[in-house]
């Protein structure tokens, strides 16, 4: 096994030296400054080398993908493998290629790349490229690349984003960008599927340099017919390439050719009258419009025009006529029917035409019967109601039997159809009773039609209107030392509502409970006459003048006669065992509800009052408050911060007692306000009863009684006594005469 291989080895061995021998013989070069010459023909020595001339050629390509219309640069790489240096001669063999370097001189182990480039046509193709590179030897290298030329996407558009809105007549402006994408300057042509006539552009061809780009503005003014949504195709196309981009513009051009119309729904018209109606249309665009009218109806309507022409924002109007009918009253319908030329819009609007008796009228007094007046009456009216179905106006005149008494307030009124007018006449009555008869009349401002109303009058004296009765009784008692009241109602008899002073004078210790009461007719009020004649008041009859007065129209007097007595002895005892209290005063006969609901107090005597201060004060700004109050004349009012404590300076006073508080802020805001505190008079320490009370008075009452029974018996055994003395004296006054006439007899 060991021997084949030797034999294996030496075999190759022989074969390599065959295939080098004869390269390594064909190689040798002489160098002449390093092989010695020696003539002696016995002693030539020659020193002998090999000589290389190998090169090698590559490029980064085997094909070559470029666009057309474009520059490629090519690379390609020769290295002189050899051991001697060498000259190069490159050589391409298609015309649109460009050796940068044609000869090239490489030194042994030296490369080098030489860029060759492409100019290449502006058309699709594909062929091959063949680079030839010969040594100056005679040796030759040929290197073979594919070329593949393509119409590449040269240049480049945005997309238009969005939707220009605008009205009509306006101008649409787009813009976009191209971009060059190539090294080359091209230029691009602009064009449109529509609206060719309406579109212009800021540059059209537009040019554009290698790897630049340029905006573009596309102009777009529609005629004024134009509305609503458009699409325009924009196509953008490049000279030297057949390539082209299309882009959308999207414009939106609003129905803007508003227009407005003024019509009355409802339209009247006087039987026999010739009417003319009025309407009105505005161009509210800011375009010139025409508009066509239309009247659908009953052949006696018809419109002064038929075609309207508006300039922007003007207005105007439109006159409807309605011919006379005779007719007395007629209900019609009509349409107005109205189309813009521009934009084609179209409104209609129906209309009801009413025929009417336009002026009639009713007239009315006060009071179909008589009306009472009182002398202090400024006025009295009539009534006017327009029963036609348009505006009317009436003159009018007053006529009375009592000349220079009446005047009226005006001498025309206008009303609305289905309306009623008061008419004021006013008056200056005399203070007596007498009766008269006032006529209205009235006639329409726009035809004769005449018409009169009449109205009876009753004049009473002004006492009489507001003259008021009362149920005082003719006297009354009251016991000294002891509080009563006289309850008494007073009426108003009269015929007017009154409002009345009421004044009690002449006694101190008698107070009325209102000063002024408003009564209408037939109305009732409860007074109050408060008694507290004292202890010094002398056992008599008091006389108080009541009166009631009506400003200067109406004054009355009345007298309260009150006789003053004493208890009796079993009163002074019943009163020491049940006595009595004044009756506290009620807050509405005194104050408005609204002091009554939320600014008054009442507490029973000898005890106190709490109020919380906050509930009736706050601050907008939600500061502290700090409350004070006025010194007060009978109340002790003490503030623990917002809570205010009364009690009454002395424990047996009662009666009614403003007190006035005040809040401050933070800010030194100060606001007062009053709040009225009733302390209510409650019996003495005798009325309380409990049960050591009622024994007490028992007891009392029994000592009392003893004392009386013993005061009785006393007197009656002295009375005895008395009688039983005289008997006595009687008896010796009896003897003492007797011994007298012994003695005179013996005398004798």
């Amino acid at each position: 096994m060991k021997a084949q291989k030797r034999i294996l080895i030496a075999t190759l061995m022989i074969l390599s030296l065959m295939f080098v021998l004869p390269f390594l013989s064909a190689e040798i070069l002489i160098d002449s400054i390093n092989i010695p010459l020696v003539l002696d023909s016995e002693n030539i020595i020659v020193n002998k080398y090999y000589v290389s001339e190998n090169f090698e050629v590559s490029s980064p390509n085997s094909i070559i993908n470029t666009c057309a219309c474009s520059t490629y640069k090519n690379e390609v790489t020769i290295y002189n493998s050899g051991n001697t240096a060498n000259t190069y001669f490159i050589k391409a063999n298609l015309d649109y290629v460009i050796v940068s370097q044609s000869v090239i001189k490489l030194e042994p182990q030296q490369s080098i790349t030489i860029p060759i480039y492409l100019d290449v046509m502006c058309e699709e193709k594909q062929e091959t490229l063949i680079t030839t590179i010969s040594s100056n030897t005679g040796k030759q290298k040929v290197l073979e690349q594919e070329i593949i030329v393509d119409y590449c996407s040269s240049f480049a558009t945005n997309k238009v984003e969005g939707v220009v809105r605008t009205n009509p007549c306006e101008l649409q402006v787009f813009n976009f960008t191209i971009y060059n994408a190539q090294s080359y300057k091209d230029k691009y042509f602009l064009s449109t599927n529509t609206f060719e006539n309406s579109i212009t552009y800021s540059e059209n061809p537009v040019s554009i340099d290698g790897y630049k780009d340029k905006s573009i503005f596309v102009y777009f003014e529609p005629d004024c017919s134009v509305y609503g949504e458009n699409e325009i195709l924009l196509s953008v196309q490049s000279e030297k390439t057949p390539l082209n981009s299309e882009i959308t513009l999207s414009s939106y051009i609003n129905r803007e050719y508003n227009y407005s119309l003024f019509v009355q729904p409802e339209l009247y018209q006087c039987n026999k009258e010739l009417t003319e109606h009025f309407f009105f249309i505005e161009n509210q665009a800011n375009i010139e419009n025409v508009y066509k009218l239309k009247l659908k109806g009953p052949r006696w309507a018809d419109l002064s025009e038929e075609k309207v022409v508006l300039g922007p924002g003007e207005k105007k109007a439109i006159k409807l006529v309605l011919a006379p009918i005779l007719s007395r009253e007629v209900k019609n319908f009509a349409t107005l029917e109205v189309t813009s030329v521009l934009g084609d819009i179209q409104k209609s609007y129906n209309l009801t035409i009413y025929v009417n008796d336009c002026y009639s009228y009713d007239i009315k007094p006060q009071y179909e019967d008589k009306i009472l007046l009182c002398s202090d009456d400024k006025q009295l009216f009539f009534e006017i109601e327009n029963t036609a179905k348009l505006d009317n106006t009436y003159d009018l005149s007053i006529e009375d039997d009592k000349k220079g008494v009446l005047s009226l307030e005006q001498n025309n009124v206008s009303v609305n159809p289905g309306n009623k007018q008061k008419i004021f006449v006013n008056l200056d009555l005399p203070d007596e009773n007498f009766d008269y008869e006032i006529k209205l009349n009235a006639q329409t401002f726009s035809k004769d039609f005449n018409k009169t109303a009449k109205q009876k009058v009753v004049v009473i004296p002004t006492q009489e209107c507001y003259e008021i009765k009362t149920n005082l009784e003719k006297s009354y008692v009251s016991r000294v030392g002891e509080r009563n009241n006289i309850t008494f109602n007073v009426t108003n008899v009269g015929y007017k509502k009154g409002g009345y002073e009421i004044t009690l004078s002449g006694v101190d210790w008698m107070k009325i409970s209102d000063n002024y009461l408003s009564l209408g007719p037939d109305e009732t009020a409860k007074l109050i006459i408060f008694l507290d004649p004292g202890q010094n008041v002398s056992l008599d009859k008091y006389v108080s003048n009541l009166s009631f007065n009506f400003e200067d129209k109406y004054n009355k007097e009345e007298e309260v006669n009150v006789k003053v007595i004493t208890k009796t002895f079993f009163e002074k005892i019943k009163s020491f065992f049940e006595p009595t209290s004044t009756p506290k005063k009620l807050c509405d006969e005194l104050y408005s509800e609204m002091i009554c609901d939320y600014r008054y107090f009442e507490f029973l005597e000898a005890q106190s009052l709490t109020i919380n201060l906050s509930e009736h004060f706050f601050d907008p700004d939600g500061d502290k408050l700090i409350f004070g109050v006025e010194p007060s004349k009978n109340l002790d009012v003490l503030i623990n911060e917002d809570v205010a404590f009364i009690t009454p300076k002395n424990k047996e006073w009662f009666g009614v007692q403003e007190v006035v508080f005040s809040a401050s802020d933070s800010e030194a805001i100060t606001y007062s306000d009053k709040f009225y505190v009733q302390v209510i008079d409650t019996p003495d320490r005798r009325g309380v009863i409990t049960f050591f009370g009622i024994l007490l008075k028992l007891f009392l009452f029994i000592l009392l009684l003893a004392l009386l029974t013993l005061l009785v018996l006393f007197l009656l055994r002295q009375d005895k006594q008395r009688k039983l003395d005289k008997e006595q004296e009687k008896k010796k006054a009896l003897i003492v005469r007797k011994q007298k006439r012994k003695t005179r007899t013996k005398k004798k």
